[in-house]
Formats: C-alpha cells, structure tokens, sequence
C-alpha cells in the first residue's frame, strides 16, 4: 500500500533546475531526490500555436539545444495546465526511441495543436502520478491538482519504471514551437508549493496511458 497525496498549488518557489531558452525551444533539466517531486514551469504563447514535447532522461538522447543527455531516468510524464491552472492534457510516452538498458520506449513525444495564444504551465512527474483530472474530475477542486503516489516498488529505492527496472532521478524535456518569443529569460524553473495535504488515500498503482 502506499500514500496518495493529492496536492494543491497555491504558489511557485524557485528551485534552480537548469533551464534553457531560444526563439524556437524551452529545454529543461534537473534531476529529482524524492519521487513525490512535481516541478512546475511556464512559457508564452504570442499566436495560435502547434508544440512538440519530447522528453530525453530515459532512454538519453541529444535535447533541442544541443545538450547531451544521458539514459536512466525515469520513466517521464509531462502534464500541461492552461493559464487559469486548468488541465489540458497529460502526456506519457510516444518516443519511438528504446533505452539500450530495458529496451523499453518510455520517454514522451507529444504534438499539441492549435494552441491558442497565452500562458501555459508544464509539470514533469514519473510515471505511476496523475493530474487527479485525468483520472477522476472528483479530485479536481484546485488549479495545478496533482495525484502524487511515490514508489510502492520495494526493490528500487525511490525511481522504477513500468517494467519494474530501477532507474534514478534525473530527467530533461524540451518545448519546441516557432511562437516562443527571442526574447524569453532565461526560464525560471519553479515547483509546486503545497499550501497543505488536500486528501490522503489507499491506492494501487495504474498505468495512465
């Protein structure tokens, strides 16, 4: 058994996990201590858009800005918010792209179109944690909600994938679209902040596809 937090985001602390910007792509990375972390990041919009988001940390790869990254990671989901803190969507593997390790393609791909102009939150997590929304609208009471699991998996310390291989905590996505504008500082890289503890539960685990 283990402990279902549902969390919800009433602020945005700044945690230093690198991040990188040009006129084209966001490319974030950092790596995770517990595997209850969620960070939270944010880009603009100008104009109806299309994204691409990739993810690296798992099978490793060379990200959007030319960083190497290396495989091992977890097994990544990313989940987009709107402006409002909404859900939009939660994406979890699409890489056509195995780990030499496993042999299992766990890393996101994702291509969102006819994004309309404006704010957009991203949250990377590992695989077993949900947006509540995705998975039950009861649990949907706050912006940025998240169901976060952790690990139930006695074998690997903290980070396992849905194959049951250990992995450890670092990870690395990119956001690329043509709308993100040049002149975007270099992003701050934000987490959620938990104003408290919104619900706590008995759950299995499930695949979310």
């Amino acid at each position: 058994m283990k402990l279902l937090k549902i969390l919800g985001i009433v602020g945005l602390i700044a945690l230093g996990i690198a991040g990188k910007a040009n006129a084209a792509n966001l490319s974030y990375s950092g790596a995770f201590s517990s595997d209850y972390e969620a960070p939270l990041f944010t880009f603009t919009l100008n104009s109806v858009s299309n994204i691409s988001l990739r993810t690296w940390s798992y099978a490793g790869g060379t990200n959007a800005n030319g960083q190497p990254i290396a495989s091992g990671g977890f097994d990544p989901v990313l989940v987009l918010f709107d402006s409002n803190g909404d859900f939009f969507g939660q994406y979890d593997n699409g890489r056509d792209f195995a780990d030499s390790g496993t042999g299992l393609k766990l890393d996101t791909e994702a291509e969102i179109t006819g994004l309309d102009a404006g704010e957009y939150f991203i949250a990377i997590m590992q695989y077993g944690n949900v947006a509540p929304s995705h998975k039950d609208d009861a649990f949907a009471t706050t912006n940025f909600s998240l169901a976060l699991f952790g690990d139930e998996n006695t074998q690997c310390s903290l980070f396992v994938d849905q194959g049951g291989n250990c992995r450890d905590g670092h990870w690395a996505f990119d956001i690329v679209t043509a709308d993100i504008p040049g002149t975007v500082p270099e992003p701050a890289t934000l987490a959620l902040f938990a104003l408290g503890l919104l619900g706590i539960a008995s759950s299995r685990r499930q695949k979310i596809g």
